[in-house]
């Protein structure tokens, strides 16, 4: 697709993740972020644990996360995902209901006033996912147009609006009150039996990795960056870092 829109695209991502989880994300960043388009894709992660994360409350709890997106950005649009479907038939049946709930939730809120529409994501079948659960790159394309497809309705309705703060400064340190970082520190996650990574998520969430390596058996001791966005990994398997 294409258009005549001038886009500079500053993306917060959060993969990998329930619904309560993404909240609490975005809890401590969308403040900083102050995105003026949020879309939202939010429940696979909760109905393909095993078990399930209380399915019947997806619902609930995805329309709270809704409440509290609206709030922390009130000008922002909202679009929200009846998500993909996925290749386990137990996993697949969860979505089913939890996608016919969703209109619902988002109709609540857009009939108070809110600037929030439904994006249809049940084209997107297991023929096009590569893992039973995540798309191929073709699936993710379908992906991209379906979220274009309701950024343009919402644009054509005259909702969108500029962004209110200045753009983030990317891999600099900071150097007054305007410039924004993700102000989460890298935090440890499990990782192959007793060892574990160290992982953070890029300023402003861009994921990038700005490097600083230094000679084996030694360790940074800073360059005033933030300090997200930076991977620890065990490269010679002695457990040390």
């Amino acid at each position: 697709m294409s258009n005549n829109w001038d886009l500079e695209i500053y993306n917060f991502n959060l993969p990998w993740t329930q619904i309560s989880q993404i909240a609490e994300k975005a809890k401590r960043s969308q403040h900083s972020l102050d995105p003026n388009i949020i879309l939202l894709h939010a429940g696979t992660n909760d109905l393909n644990e095993s078990p399930p994360i209380d399915p019947s409350q997806a619902p609930d709890r995805l329309g709270a996360l809704i409440d509290q997106i609206i709030a922390d950005s009130p000008d922002a649009i909202v679009l929200v995902a009846q998500i993909i479907n996925a290749a386990n038939p137990a996993t697949e049946s969860l979505i089913q209901v939890y996608n016919n709930a969703v209109p619902g939730e988002v109709k609540r809120r857009a009939d108070s006033g809110h600037k929030i529409m439904v994006s249809d994501f049940r084209s997107i079948t297991a023929a096009d996912l590569k893992d039973g659960i995540h798309p191929t790159d073709a699936g993710y394309q379908k992906m991209a147009d379906i979220w274009f497809k309701g950024i343009q309705e919402a644009a054509q309705k005259g909702w969108i609006k500029a962004p209110k703060t200045p753009d983030p400064k990317l891999g600099l340190p900071a150097s007054g009150p305007g410039d924004r970082y993700c102000l989460q520190p890298p935090f440890w996650v499990e990782a192959i039996k007793d060892k574990a990574i160290a992982t953070g998520v890029g300023h402003n969430g861009d994921l990038r990795f700005h490097p600083n390596w230094v000679k084996v058996d030694s360790h940074a001791t800073g360059i005033g960056k933030d300090g997200i966005g930076v991977v620890f990994a065990d490269l010679n398997g002695d457990s040390e870092f």
